[in-house]
């Protein structure tokens, strides 16, 4: 066994900490460098950063869509089931130009290691709505922590920004 475990990712350090018991060390994330440029769109619509599959939350996105009548932005192509989006206003997003046009984003997963898009949102301005599994401690502005497969969670925090 490790006799030390760094990361960054909060839900690591609290498992390895908590569970496991082991040694660990948390390294604050560091946002990018940028100016907040985010400018809150007339008509809503949020950003779901990854393919439509059930572990990065799809599901309950698909389902607050359907319930809010909100627009959504998907930036992967993979999908669970053919046709997964359909009777969703889905666009594909636009990795040049992704927080345009955003009111917020929307990673709502079971399991995510990699969480620079979410990172470069905050550092944006742009508000995010994601699970302890995306590994980004609350306490960030416009940060709103919902528990993963909670669509009723998921909702209220998009009501809140959409």
């Amino acid at each position: 066994m490790a006799k030390l475990v760094i990361t960054s990712h909060s839900y690591v350090f609290e498992y390895v900490n908590n569970i496991i018991g082991a040694k660990t060390q948390l390294i604050p994330w560091r946002l990018p460098t940028t100016t907040p440029t985010h400018v809150k769109p007339v008509v809503p619509k949020m950003l779901f950063p990854a393919s439509g599959l059930a572990r990065k939350g799809a599901y309950e996105v698909r389902t607050a869509c359907h319930r809010l009548n909100l627009a959504v932005s998907v930036l992967g192509t993979a999908q669970e089931l053919p046709g997964f989006w359909d009777n969703c206003q889905v666009t594909p997003a636009d990795p040049k130009h992704l927080f345009e046009g955003i009111s917020a984003v929307v990673l709502p997963a079971f399991v995510e290691n990699r969480p620079g898009i979410l990172l470069s949102a905050i550092a944006h301005g742009v508000p995010v709505i994601c699970t302890p599994e995306c590994g980004i401690a609350a306490g960030w502005p416009d940060l709103t922590i919902v528990d993963a497969g909670s669509t009723d969670q998921l909702a209220a925090a998009l009501q809140l920004y959409c």
